[in-house]
């Protein structure tokens, strides 16, 4: 009988172990004394990590093929030789929508690949990476259903993620690299084309449970390469120097497995590993022949300009707490298969602080100079009580949310995209089960804007859909809101 996506879930929860018991569990003797806990000081030969095409041909293909098998087989969550061991810790310690993304995963990626070393016996086995720039049809390694491919997970929705895939990040316009700064690549990758390839796919992918799916590895290993190629495109890119402050300290994954924040800095001084592509992306793959897999959706619209205004309940200013103030909102925003507008009215002394902000950000650089901005600094959305229905939680579609789109004339711009959000993003920023905080920092798009579009301001949540994704309400917002902070501009 096929698995469904109850079955699925109730098997993946029963080999899930809680929060206290998986981070004070510890490995057998046996495991701790054959399996790397920490990154070797003096590594000197430097091997390549290869797109799947390559290393399918390889004889390391065999090995990944048989470890992979071996860890899926075995059902002991508290053993790192185990499938469910990995899942755990991305559920349990994964900095998904803070900073250090991008170097925890690296560090992640390395310790697993260490790990499937150990278990197939061959020492220089690299976990390779998919490059979906160059076709973004899942490999049919992956999509084999035959009894007994390790590489097979039942409940993905879409095999082709080319709806997911964007080249905004890799424009010169994101020079900084950290979270926290003014146009960060690290927030930019994360978004898309990282969170939207896990909506997309769906199943496991589009949960904090992700790593029980297999292309999640390889997956990873492209946003790796893709960091490294952005390092080296320069042209004013820059991350902050190895002996900053900023790389002191440790990833904890776990307890008993650690590493040195400098050590993921790049991949070849310590982890003694590289990528013989380090190119950025400069063109989407060829559409799938059935045509671009790409449904926006535009109620009463053609596909152009802003998505109608839907009848939401208004919020009215209040004290936000922390030093923050809500301006206004809307509240129980149902979001379906269509695409919707929220429209934020603002009070004229709201207006007057959103303007002050606003000229300071015009004023200089990270909003230094410009006349005094008052109590506040930035200005945020802020998604509150972010729910996935039922319906909705296998995935399969995303909402880019787009600020003060013009009315009519063309299709959603990244020039007012201020980020988005699917079951995934949900899922990675939980607060309380079921419910999740979205934060939304847009001081940069207002400075674009006039007077006039600061009291009443838009906002649009435009569905995009891969080539199966559910109908109906799939996700329910509590409160959506304008709020000024004392936070840095971002």
């Amino acid at each position: 009988m096929a698995e469904t996506k109850t079955t699925r879930r109730c098997k993946m929860d029963s080999i899930h172990a809680g929060r206290r018991q998986f981070v004070k569990g510890s490995l057998s003797a046996l495991a701790l004394s054959t399996l790397p806990g920490q990154v070797a000081l003096a590594q000197t030969t430097i091997r390549n990590r290869l797109e799947w095409n390559d290393f399918k041909t390889t004889p390391d293909y065999a090995a990944f093929i048989n470890a992979i098998s071996a860890m899926r087989a075995n059902t002991n969550s508290a053993d790192r030789r185990s499938w469910a061991y990995w899942s755990n810790i991305h559920v349990n310690a994964c900095p998904h929508g803070i900073a250090y993304f991008l170097a925890w995963h690296r560090g992640y990626l390395h310790y697993f690949q260490e790990t499937v070393r150990a278990i197939s016996g061959n020492s220089t086995l690299m976990v390779p990476y998919w490059d979906y720039y160059k076709s973004a049809v899942m490999p049919q390694e992956f999509t084999d259903s035959s009894s007994g491919n390790p590489l097979y997970v039942p409940g993905r929705v879409n095999t082709n993620v080319y709806s997911a895939l964007s080249l905004t990040p890799f424009s010169t316009k994101y020079k900084n690299f950290q979270r926290g700064t003014v146009d960060s690549f690290e927030v930019a990758i994360e978004y898309q084309p990282h969170g939207k390839f896990h909506n997309v796919i769906g199943g496991y992918m589009a949960q904090k449970t992700s790593p029980m799916d297999p292309i999640f590895w390889l997956h990873h290993g492209q946003i790796d390469r893709l960091w490294a190629a952005w390092v080296l495109a320069a042209n004013g890119r820059t991350m902050p120097p190895i002996g900053d402050p900023y790389w002191s300290g440790n990833y904890t994954y776990r307890s008993d497995l650690t590493m040195p924040r400098n050590r993921a800095y790049n991949t070849t001084t310590y982890l003694s590993y590289d990528y013989v592509d380090k190119t950025l992306p400069r063109a989407l793959p060829p559409q799938a022949s059935a045509g671009r897999l790409i449904r926006v959706q535009m109620p009463g619209r053609s596909g152009s300009g802003r998505p109608a205004v839907g009848n939401f309940p208004q919020l009215g200013p209040a004290s936000a707490g922390g030093g923050r103030r809500s301006i206004g909102g809307a509240g129980n925003v149902g979001l379906d298969e269509t695409s919707v507008s929220v429209q934020i009215p603002v009070e004229q002394p709201d207006s007057q602080a959103l303007r002050s902000i606003i000229e300071r950000q015009r004023g200089g650089q990270g909003g230094r100079g410009g006349p005094p901005a008052g109590p506040y600094t930035s200005v945020q959305i802020v998604v509150e009580n972010a729910r996935v229905l039922p319906q909705g939680q296998d995935g399969g579609y995303f909402y880019d949310v787009y600020l003060n789109l013009p009315q009519s004339g063309g299709a959603p711009d990244e020039e007012h995209l201020i980020g988005g959000f699917g079951p995934f993003e949900i899922a990675s920023h939980e607060h309380h089960p079921g419910s999740s905080h979205l934060t939304f920092p847009v001081t940069q798009i207002l400075a674009n804007t006039t007077p006039d579009q600061l009291r009443d301001i838009t906002l649009s949540f435009v569905r995009v859909s891969g080539n199966n994704s559910p109908r109906g309400r799939v996700i329910v917002l509590g409160a959506v809101r304008i709020e000024l902070s004392n936070d840095p501009v971002q």
